[in-house]
């Protein structure tokens, strides 16, 4: 029974299978990702041994303060001091390829011997050997090194042994990168670099933190850099892959709201072309309850095959879907489990699905034999009939007149497909509006700095004030430079509201030379004002409007609270004065000739080794270009879905009118339209539709998208984000492709009118 129907009605059940296997193949891709990237990032850092807490510090060090500090402390489970040697970007070649733009700073290490081991792709401890080289994944990713190829540091040539992976450092976002040497070759290196240090500790209990954070922040003073606990590294390695999976569960979501809306549209096209049987079915004693248990069971083949062909789509395109994780994290110890995981949430759709599947027959229980036998297949008819009336119309177009009246009299029918086309628009424009702002220039704002082009910094253990008038008076003779500011950051210890004490990563100098917005309050514009990131309110249980004190007993007040995703997501603004000896110095730089950005950067680079020097759009590439290459293929796949379901429904409602239709077509035709501009009403009634919900789904994808992106990034201290609009994808070339696609379908729907007779539809 059900392959004669499937024949009989091709299009209708192939539609259904086909919803039905989009939403499978995106809810078995959400499944898939979540338990490999949770279980890939655990097992990672349990192999590595991650340790709990980091302190990066640059300058003098004091290693038998820190022992005896790790000894005592009783949340200390263990404690090591590793040594990093920065090594400039242009004293590394890979390959033959200068690192002279390197965003992130590069350093050698060697093995650790306790915790913090970085691996091979096995996830097993990297035991090296002299003359051996290992570099992290990241450049395995870029393509342009192999195994075997040379790299040059200063002078001296390495064979590339292989790739590791860094439980710290794996992820683009992270400011510093390790190259793995053996502790031979590193002693080599250790006059020509900058030493810094990587002060880790592993910890009894994690949720001890707090206070250990506090013990060390109030008894060590080594605390020159950033400092990340195990949470943040965490968060770090899942993020980038994390936004992938939430795009894809919230597309997930969004396409299954989009297949119950078009089932229901197959099941009342179906009911509608055998609406007279079931009259018929009735007349013979055939109870309602039967006659929907008929049509569950059809629906019931059709959804498992749906389910089950959605779902081996899913697994084929599992190691593709899936590289990125198995790449930088390897899998987990239950990863051959996983599959079995996703049939849980196949399962609940199936039963999600047959419920509304049932929800939807009861329709059935309306019909009744003498209607249904009647009306010949139409339970609309006189609805439709009225919709068709034009003896009272006035305008000059009647072919538009009687689509916008069809619209009016029918409109609880057509909001299902305008609820389609603009869920659909919304999944289409969401990922490309991350894109652009994740890829432009402006994205910089939420790292704590407005939108300038170049940076220049010096580190803690650099400072000098000749330094500081030296690079400044360069940069104030510089022609190609349109505006300048400089910060310097240094940590201030701080009394809280309750009494503790904290220490706070501040910046000082002209904050309004390049403005940031600010999701809360505002800039310090007095020296008894801060600004501090949301991240750093949060940690310390503060908002803008609270008072924390100096050292000195001065009051401060909070005036601002901003995003930044650099330092962990904890800075600080301020303009008091302050009498430190050293601090980071960071030149913030606008440049006249974009087009000279690069040569300026090399002449800055070889004026001032010492210095960390990049172009904004140099670390948006290297930091962001992973992830917005792998949100381009969702993007892409989700533009061939929406696509896909926004033909197939227009094909169904078209046929589902013209069923309803056929004895009011029939007397259009009688009195002298043609089919073409009968067939023509058909395509003015979607595009009306499309007139209201492609600007609907673009606005909700602008404003509610932007909501969902923020609340992704809320973990990194981004409050929220103001998507940046690509006007040429967004509102032109998206819609123009939404409109073809829909003007090109219902075109092809109607060539079944050219059959119609008037002798079979006139009856009276």
């Amino acid at each position: 029974m059900f392959f004669n129907d499937f024949k009989k009605n091709k299009l209708i059940n192939s539609s259904i299978i086909i919803f039905i296997a989009i939403s499978a193949m995106f809810v078995t891709f959400a499944f898939l990702m979540a338990f490999n990237l949770f279980g890939s990032i655990e097992n990672l850092m349990e192999k590595a041994k991650t340790p709990d807490f980091l302190q990066m510090h640059s300058g003098e060090i004091d290693l038998e303060n820190l022992e005896n500090f790790s000894k005592n402390n009783k949340n200390v489970k263990d404690y090591q001091t590793l040594e990093y040697l920065n090594i400039e970007g242009d004293k590394i070649e890979i390959n033959g390829i200068s690192q002279d733009k390197a965003v992130q700073d590069l350093g050698i290490v060697y093995q650790s011997e306790r915790f913090d081991f970085l691996l091979d792709l096995d996830n097993q401890v990297i035991d090296v050997d002299d003359g051996e080289i290992y570099l992290p994944l990241m450049y395995f990713k870029e393509g342009y090194v192999n195994i075997g190829d040379p790299v040059k540091i200063y002078d001296k040539t390495f064979s590339l042994k292989g790739f590791f992976r860094d439980s710290q450092m794996n992820s683009n976002l992270s400011g510093s990168k390790r190259i793995l040497l053996s502790k031979k070759d590193f002693e080599s290196f250790k006059d020509r670099g900058r030493l810094e240090y990587l002060i880790e500790f592993l910890l009894n209990d994690r949720e001890k933190m707090t206070e250990f954070e506090k013990d060390y922040l109030d008894n060590i003073p080594e605390k020159n850099g950033p400092k990340v606990t195990y949470s943040m590294f965490k968060m770090i390695n899942g993020l980038s892959d994390g936004l992938l999976i939430a795009i894809i569960l919230l597309a997930s979501f969004s396409i299954l709201i989009i297949s119950f809306l078009c089932i229901r549209f197959t099941l009342l096209s179906k009911i509608e072309d055998e609406y007279r049987e079931i009259g018929v079915m009735k007349a013979i004693g055939i109870k309602s309850k039967e006659i929907k248990k008929q049509y569950l069971n059809q629906y019931l083949f059709m959804t498992l095959i749906g389910l089950l062909l959605g779902y081996l789509t899913a697994l084929l395109f599992r190691e593709k879907i899936l590289e990125n994780i198995h790449l930088y994290m390897g899998t987990s110890q239950f990863s051959s489990l996983v599959p079995l995981f996703s049939i849980l949430g196949i399962i609940l759709l199936f039963l999600i699905i047959i419920t509304y599947i049932n929800n939807v027959l009861k329709k059935i229980n309306k019909i009744t034999p003498v209607q249904a036998i009647r009306d010949g297949g139409s339970a609309y008819a006189k609805s439709t009939e009225k919709s068709l009336s034009i003896g009272n119309l006035g305008f000059s177009k009647v072919n538009l007149s009687l689509a916008l009246s069809d619209l009016y009299a029918r409109k609880n029918q057509y909001l299902t497909v305008l609820l389609v086309v603009l869920i659909s628009t919304f999944l289409i424009v969401l990922p490309q509006n991350i894109n652009n702002t994740f890829s432009h220039p402006s994205f910089v704002t939420y790292m704590g700095i407005g939108q300038i082009d170049l940076s220049l910094e010096i580190g803690e253990e650099m400072y000098s004030p000749e330094k500081e008038k030296t690079i400044t008076e360069f940069i104030e003779e510089e022609k190609n430079v349109s505006k300048f500011t400089l910060m310097k950051t240094n940590d201030i210890a701080v009394k809280l509201p309750k009494g503790e004490s904290a220490y706070i990563r501040t910046s000082f100098g002209d904050h309004e030379a390049f403005p940031i917005k600010y999701s809360e309050g505002r800039g310090p514009e007095k020296e008894n004002e801060i600004a501090l990131t949301t991240l750093y309110l949060e940690d310390l249980d503060l908002k803008v409007g609270d008072s924390i004190s100096l050292e000195n007993g001065k009051k401060i007040e909070i005036v601002g609270e901003y995003s930044d995703i650099s330092n962990g997501g904890k800075t600080a603004k301020a303009i008091f004065p302050t009498n430190f000896d050293k601090s980071k110095l960071t030149y913030y730089l606008l440049v006249k000739d974009k087009g000279a950005l690069d040569e300026m950067t090399k002449r800055y680079n070889e004026r001032f080794p010492e210095a960390k020097i990049a172009s904004v759009k140099d670390y948006i590439d290297q930091s962001f270009g992973p992830l917005l290459g792998q949100i381009n293929k969702v993007s892409v796949v989700l533009l061939i879905a929406c696509l896909l379901v926004i033909s197939l429904i227009t094909m169904l409602f078209a046929r589902l009118l013209i069923a309803k239709d056929k004895r009011q077509i029939s007397i259009l035709k009688s009195i002298g339209f043609n089919n073409n501009e009968i067939s023509r009403q058909y395509i003015y009634r979607f595009l009306c539709l499309l007139v209201i919900a492609l600007p609907l789904g673009i606005i909700l994808a602008n404003t509610l998208g932007s909501v969902f992106a923020s609340a992704i990034l809320s973990s990194f201290g981004v409050r929220s984000i103001k998507f940046v609009i690509n006007p040429l994808t967004i509102y032109f070339l998206i819609p123009l492709s939404v409109i073809a696609v829909t003007i090109i379908f219902s075109k092809l729907s109607t060539y079944s009118i050219a059959s119609f007779k008037l002798s079979d539809y006139i009856k009276e």
